[in-house]
């Protein structure tokens, strides 16, 4: 009697666990959605054709790979000392994203200026940089990109 009785309330159990589960998980925030549906393309690189041979350009420590094809960049990967950290793709000549490489997060930008930090796997886009922490991370990029653009006689914009 005991084991029908402890094998029925596993199976309540077992049956209820789904209901229990999507109880605790959280929808995306809408704007999250909204973004990805209606802006985050207009952020999608341009694709390198295979034929893309790479140039590489150093600064001190840093050095700086990229794609060019016709003298129009498609990537430049960013390195410290021999060390991947970062990658900019582009679009029609300009820069539309910075990649790190140990952070799930894609910063957008736009017209030379960070636009939107997008992260598709937490499922969040932040586009107000009004805080302390925007700020820096708004200047940082900014130095970042235009360091590797530099490094390439590349215009900023």
């Amino acid at each position: 009697m005991v084991r029908i009785l402890s094998s029925a309330a596993l199976l309540s159990l077992f049956l209820a666990f789904p209901v229990l589960a999507k109880a605790k998980t959280k929808a995306p925030p809408a704007n999250f959605a909204q973004f990805t549906a209606k802006e985050r393309a207009a952020f999608n690189e341009d694709v390198a054709p295979i034929e893309c041979k790479e140039t590489t350009k150093t600064e001190g420590s840093k050095s700086y790979e990229g794609c060019f094809v016709n003298g129009k960049p498609f990537y430049i990967r960013m390195l410290d000392e021999g060390t991947p950290w970062g990658v900019l793709r582009f679009r029609g000549g300009e820069v539309v994203a910075y990649e790190g490489i140990e952070n799930p997060e894609l910063r957008l930008i736009k017209k030379g200026e960070l636009y939107a930090l997008y992260n598709a796997d937490a499922k969040t886009v932040r586009t107000v940089f009004a805080d302390a922490e925007g700020k820096e991370l708004v200047g940082y990029t900014r130095k970042e990109v235009a360091a590797a653009l530099k490094a390439f006689k590349l215009p900023a914009k």
